[in-house]
């Protein structure tokens, strides 16, 4: 009998593991706490079954909740730790010698117990002396706290439901600034901006700190196993910019080795996209909220949260379609499917489009999800602005793939662009999504744009020298049709064609599951053996596997941020909903995890 953990990321969107024996069961005086073991992700724990860290990539959580906030304040003495029962952040604290006191204040001892049996590599500095643990109401600690008590506060909370909802109010920020020194700083988990409860609530939450800290600003991390793979913290202070005050080379003399955060990348977390900023700006969500409570629009999350036994469902007089992604052997994420709209095998794949109410329609091929209409605005953006940006000269431009249309629809937006040659494999894909996919679709029909439906390996070897200024590889992964899109004689080829000032753009893959990492590396070296200039940067995509995507940056001459106007590019004033120039820069400030996959 096979035991799948499954998350409800929304209604109609769910992410599972499966996990080969649950280790701990209980319920506590306050939540539901398991803790499960997976041969992907080792053990993780859930609470209330919503899934708190595993064992694969909670360094990721640990350390973006604790160092960004000790780079900017290296004098920071007393620390508050409000949850974090499993001891990652504290972990993460102690590696510092010049914290003399850290009080950690956990409603649920239960859960303590459990991380330290169960959890050991997180919970294992939980016995430094200097951590004081207090298994008590975090509200009511910083109510009692004197003045000033404390260089920072860290909230390590579960989301604002169940014991953690209190830790989201008004009254428990302003007290965390009544207790924080003038040069302290508060950290919070703010949740994900993608799905419409989590990111409702950070709304509301980050207006009420807003109103009390003169200085607040949000920052990223993509931690895969987290509902849409993009996490965002809250940083707030009385006197502290997270950038403008950062101490970056104290901290680079502590010669801390991390496997996520670093000093780059610090300054990369706090570059958002647009929608994200947007997002915040907007301050109508807590009355949003409220309605919503107050009808029942919305369930919590934790009621359709749930672990299943593998075992055939009872009759229903409606049928209940999903599609499935298999993201490795033990992790599938899942997408209800409300409509089927297209579904075709042509000479070189099958090809699907479905309909679902989160994320719109979709494009599936081979059974590997392709874009949804959710979320294509960032790969496409990412695909094509960033090179942009470097070459605003760029006047012929080649796209390989593509064949939903979103990378030329993105290119058709530069007038200085005068011709975009479209080389897509298969025809069939091109009419089905002029059909059912008109967000993409709509600029195929530009005078700029030529459509050929060639073999692109082929299109390449038979290209005169220095025909194009861009090269934009918009492939499926490298099997089947897409396979000799990622070949060293390929490669060659599109160095051979492009300008002196070219640049080759192409997707690579997700740096999180082994077989995409591997895949990923491989492009890499190829691509370094041929081209001066070599770069990979980063994007969020949600419903790609793991959220983390990475894409590739080549030149003959050219380098992504040396040789950049963010000036010029903002000057054409064009609107976007992912990138900016802040993002462009961040993009390129991988963890440290990927620059060392990159570099083995």
């Amino acid at each position: 009998m096979k035991l799948w953990y499954y998350e409800d990321w929304s209604d109609d969107i769910l992410f599972s593991i499966k996990a080969k024996r649950m280790h701990y069961s209980e319920q506590s005086a306050f939540q539901q706490i398991d803790i499960l073991e997976s041969d992907d992700y080792g053990r993780f724990l859930t609470l209330d079954g919503l899934l708190m860290v595993t064992e694969r990539d909670e360094f990721i959580y640990h350390e973006m909740i604790v160092h960004p906030a000790m780079c900017v304040n290296p004098d920071i003495r007393k620390v508050l730790v409000i949850g974090g029962g499993d001891g990652g952040t504290v972990r993460e604290l102690t590696r510092y010698a010049q914290i003399e006191c850290i009080d950690m204040v956990e409603i649920d001892e239960l859960v303590v117990q459990a991380a330290k049996r169960y959890l050991p590599t997180m919970s294992s500095a939980l016995t430094d002396e200097r951590v004081n643990l207090y298994f008590e109401d975090g509200v009511k600690w910083v109510k009692n706290a004197k003045a000033g008590e404390y260089d920072l506060i860290l909230v390590d909370s579960t989301d604002p439901i169940g014991p953690g909802e209190v830790l989201f109010t008004a009254e428990f920020y302003w007290h965390c600034h009544r207790v924080l020194s003038d040069c302290g700083i508060l950290v919070n988990q703010q949740m994900n901006p993608i799905f419409e409860w989590d990111s409702m609530l950070a709304i509301a939450a980050y207006g009420r700190m807003k109103d009390i800290f003169p200085i607040l600003r949000l920052y990223q991390a993509h931690i895969p196993t987290y509902a849409s793979g993009l996490s965002l913290f809250g940083f707030a202070s009385k006197n502290l910019d997270p950038v403008k005050d950062a101490k970056f080379d104290r901290w680079n003399e502590l010669s801390l080795e991390t496997k996520y955060y670093h000093i780059e990348g610090h300054v990369g977390a706090f570059m958002l996209p647009n929608y994200i900023r947007e997002l915040f700006a907007d301050g109508s969500s807590c009355k949003m909220l409220k309605q919503k409570k107050e009808n029942k629009f919305v369930k919590l999350r934790k009621d359709f949260v749930r672990f299943r036994y593998d075992q055939k469902k009872a009759a229903s007089n409606k049928l209940d379609l999903w599609f499935t992604e298999k993201w490795s052997k033990d992790t599938a994420f899942r997408i209800k499917v409300n409509r089927r709209l297209y579904g075709s095998q042509s000479k070189f794949q099958y090809f699907e489009i479905f309909e679902n109410m989160d994320l719109g329609r979709f494009l599936v091929i081979d059974d590997f999800l392709m874009l949804t209409e959710r979320d294509e605005f960032a790969y496409h953006e990412m695909i094509v602005h960033p090179a942009m940006c470097v070459n605003p000269a760029i006047r012929k431009v080649l796209v390989i793939g593509g064949g939903d249309g979103g990378t030329v629809r993105e290119l058709t937006r530069y007038v200085g662009i005068f011709k975009i040659d479209m080389v897509e494999i298969d025809e069939q894909i091109v009419h089905a999504c002029r059909q059912f996919l008109p967000l993409t679709a709509s600029k195929l029909g530009d005078a700029r744009v030529n459509l050929f439906f060639e073999d692109g390996v082929k299109w390449v070897q038979n290209v005169q020298d220095e025909s194009y200024d861009l090269i934009i590889v918009d492939s499926t992964d490298p099997i089947g049709p897409g396979e000799g899109l990622f070949s060293l004689a390929f490669y060659q080829d599109c160095c051979r064609i492009l300008t002196e000032n070219g640049i080759m753009i192409n997707q690579h893959a997700s740096p999180y599951f082994e077989n995409d990492a591997y895949e990923m590396k491989c492009a890499h070296d190829k691509i370094k053996q041929i081209f001066p200039e070599a770069f990979v940067y980063q994007v969020h995509i949600p419903t790609f596997a793991s959220g983390h995507w990475l894409f590739g940056f080549a030149s003959k001459s050219v380098d992504p941020l040396k040789n950049v106007d963010f000036d010029a590019w903002n000057a054409l004033e064009l609107r976007m909903k992912y990138y900016n120039t802040d993002v462009h820069r961040g993009s390129f400030a991988l963890p440290t995890y990927v620059k060392e996959l990159l570099n083995e």
